[in-house]
């Protein structure tokens, strides 16, 4: 992330991690998971030689995903919840990164014998990558399970269209479904997992993937934070803006030209359609909306 602005680093996440005292390492190289985790263990050993006990949380999906555990229980209270509403869910989009919350969830749904789709929005790593991903770490939670749920690769539906230059990098359609989310609903979403993610909701929406009336369920992982490192990013997209403007423009109807957009407004905005519009509205549709995180830290 060197290349992002100066905000970023001095707000969101980093200024909250800052501000709970911890104290915090670099390593120049992300992508090289297996020489990260050699630096993590490491560092425990030096912190545990001066007598703390140090827990490393590793990067490589040689490891057990001990984090997809949480996501397993939170499926099961989703489902719970689903059936005390007397609401059939038809589909689950989520965000895929470390592949924690894609497996958990399907993990979930396996052991109880849901039979619901899950998308899973690649944000980090193209389909294929993630694909290769995955496979090793279902082995992993095949293993952690005690071999209770075996999840056929048939079910890992990845949609890489929406990641963009990469991860962190931010997008038109991450934009689009931030402002919307925002404008529409009062939702806030992140740049980097569910703003993406919400713009792959939105984009299967368009292109017909579910029937008009159907369910879905978008679990919000949050990460609201990261908002502020994205400060410069965002002024472009939402200058000379207010709130009601973005709302009147994101109803406006699909024939709406391109080229007639006012400057500032995110491609794709003014030509926000039905189907998404149903299903932000609260009024028309029911739905679950999930904060993962709050319920696996309970």
């Amino acid at each position: 992330m060197r290349e992002m602005p100066p905000e970023y680093r001095q707000s969101g996440s980093p200024l909250l991690t800052r501000l709970h005292g911890a104290v915090v390492h670099h390593y120049p190289e992300g992508e090289d998971e297996h020489a990260a985790d050699g630096a993590l263990e490491a560092l425990a050993a030096r912190v545990g030689a001066a007598g703390s006990k140090p827990y490393i949380i590793h990067f490589g999906p040689e490891h057990p995903p001990f984090g997809a555990l949480g996501y397993v229980d939170a499926t099961a209270e989703l489902l719970r919840q689903g059936q005390d509403a007397d609401l059939k869910i038809d589909a689950i989009v989520l965000p895929s990164g470390s592949a924690s919350t894609h497996l958990g969830v399907l993990a979930g749904l396996a052991l109880l014998g849901a039979d619901i789709p899950v998308y899973g929005i690649c944000i980090r790593r193209d389909a294929k990558s993630r694909g290769e991903r995955i496979a090793l770490r279902l082995e992993k939670l095949h293993a952690l399970l005690d071999g209770m749920v075996t999840i056929n690769r048939s079910r890992v539906l990845l949609d890489d269209a929406y990641l963009g230059p990469g991860y962190g990098k931010t997008t038109p359609e991450m934009f689009e479904a931030v402002s919307a989310g925002a404008a529409l609903e009062t939702l806030l979403l992140d740049p980097i997992y569910s703003g993406k993610c919400f713009a792959g909701l939105m984009g299967l929406v368009r292109c017909g993937a579910f029937a008009a009336d159907a369910n879905l369920v978008f679990p919000h992982t949050g990460g609201a934070p990261a908002l502020f490192g994205y400060t410069s990013l965002f002024e472009h997209a939402l200058e000379q803006q207010t709130r009601s403007e973005i709302a009147a423009k994101g109803l406006r109807s699909a024939k709406t030209s391109r080229d007639k957009q006012p400057r500032g407004l995110p491609p794709g905005m003014a030509s926000y359609d039905s189907q998404v519009r149903r299903f932000l509205n609260a009024e028309k549709r029911t739905r679950i909306q999930l904060n993962i995180n709050r319920l696996c830290m309970r």
